[in-house]
Parts: C-alpha cells; sequence; structure tokens
C-alpha cells in the first residue's frame, strides 16, 4: 500500500471516527436533557432525585470524553488531509520532473541515433575508400610492372 493510499484510508478511518463521535455526543447530550427533565419531574424523592444526578454526572463525563474524542479525531483527520495534500503536491512535481528527464533522454537517443546512423555511412564511405585506395594501389603495382617490363 502506497503512502498516498494509506493517507486516503486513514483520513476515512478518521471521518468514520468523527461521525460516530458526533452521533455518540448527540445521543449523549439527548439522554442528558431527558435525565435533567426526569430529575425536575422527581425532585420530591431524594433518592430517586440523587440517582438521576449522578446519571447526568455519568453522562456528562461521557459528553465530555466523546467530545475530546471528537476533536483529536478532527485533528488526526485535519494532519492526514494536510499530509495528503503535500503528497500530492510532491507527486505532482516528481511527475512533471519525470516528464521532463523523459523528453530530454528521447531527445538524447534521437541525437544518439543520428549519430549511430552517420557512423555507419561513415564506416561505410571509409570501406568504400579503402576499396578505391586498394583498387588503385594494384592498379599502381600492375602499372609498375608494365613499365619495368617494357624497359627490360
Amino acid at each position: 500500500m502506497s503512502k498516498l493510499e494509506a493517507a486516503y484510508s486513514m483520513i476515512e478511518y478518521y471521518e468514520k471516527v468523527v461521525k460516530n463521535c458526533a452521533d455518540h455526543q448527540d445521543e449523549t447530550r439527548n439522554e442528558l436533557l431527558r435525565m435533567k427533565a426526569a430529575a425536575i419531574e422527581i425532585e420530591e424523592e431524594p433518592q430517586v432525585f440523587e440517582d438521576c444526578i449522578e446519571c447526568t454526572n455519568k453522562l456528562e463525563e461521557k459528553n465530555k470524553a466523546l467530545a475530546a474524542m471528537l476533536s483529536t479525531a478532527t485533528e488526526y483527520a485535519e494532519d492526514y488531509r494536510a499530509s495528503l495534500r503535500e503528497c500530492e503536491e510532491k507527486n505532482k512535481i516528481l511527475t512533471q520532473k519525470n516528464n521532463q528527464i523523459a523528453s530530454e533522454l528521447s531527445a538524447m537517443i534521437s541525437s544518439a541515433t543520428g549519430y549511430q546512423r552517420r557512423g555507419r555511412m561513415l564506416e561505410i564511405l571509409t570501406d568504400d575508400l579503402n576499396n578505391k585506395l586498394c583498387a588503385a594501389n594494384m592498379r599502381s603495382e600492375m602499372y609498375k610492372s608494365l613499365l619495368h617490363n617494357f624497359d627490360r
């Protein structure tokens, strides 16, 4: 899994955590309101009232914990989004550099191919000139031999 895929995966995970925390926070807030309403109705009965207050306090603590989790998950999601943006920017820069290098390499290959063709042409011309030189040397030797034979 690439770093980019891992970042997307982490963002999805933290978005789910944020949604779950928000859902739980809403449920807790609603339960807290119901408990407060029930507490007001039963203030006459001290034990039930104390139980309601205790439940309300627990729910408030749970709500605070969920709010903290939500805040942390949101921070992590933002960090991963920032990291993802950074990775995408670096990826874009590297892709541009890669394309530039590929273009330069293509130009170098074209140039090298041209030099190879010229080199082959020069080899052919050199071979042709060597053949002509050999033929000229052979004719020269033949003429020398003929002249030498006429002088005798």
